[in-house]
């Protein structure tokens, strides 16, 4: 039996959720996998412990069915209280010290970027993950995706609104 930590947070980070479920064995047949996980998430982190009690797998596979499982009681609590939370799986730990670290590589630069055209734009944001400007970027709009109303992308976007109605106003 091996057994994989996995460690993690539920996002959005200002909302302290908690769910505490008893250890399940999970089974897998087309995979020929059986493992046994509580899923115990307190105040928006998280860390799992998975034991695979038959098979063999890809820790990365592994991840996605921890998430998986985490996902369905997120999505759950999150329709019960009228809100959205997202996954974030950042590390995993095996019992005989492998450790992963999960993320996004880093991608080869072009020595100036056309930030003109949006791929290279997003490109090049996520290839200076650790800039913490471009990380507040990219969770901006990671937010608007998902709900509009209360980004600054949609407060920029309004002010603007207004202000053209204000000049349009003023010019009468």
């Amino acid at each position: 039996m091996t057994q994989w930590t996995f460690i993690g947070r539920i996002l959005p980070e200002r909302f302290p959720l908690s769910i505490n479920l008893p250890e399940d064995t999970y089974g897998f047949l087309d995979m020929n996998l059986r493992l046994r996980m509580g899923i115990r998430i307190g105040r928006g982190q998280f860390a799992i412990p998975v034991i695979i009690e038959e098979g063999s797998v890809y820790p990365h596979t592994l991840k996605n069915i921890v998430e998986h499982y985490i996902r369905i009681s997120t999505d759950f609590m999150g329709y019960r209280m009228g809100t959205y939370f997202d996954i974030d799986i950042i590390s995993a730990l095996s019992d005989n010290g492998v450790s992963i670290i999960f993320g996004r590589a880093k991608i080869p630069r072009k020595e100036k970027p056309d930030l003109s055209r949006d791929r290279d734009l997003i490109d090049a944001l996520l290839a200076e993950k650790d800039y913490i400007p471009a990380r507040l970027v990219l969770a901006s709009f990671r937010e608007a995706m998902r709900s509009p109303g209360d980004t600054s992308f949609f407060l920029l976007s309004r002010h603007r609104c207004d202000d053209t109605v204000y000049e349009g106003r003023s010019k009468r």
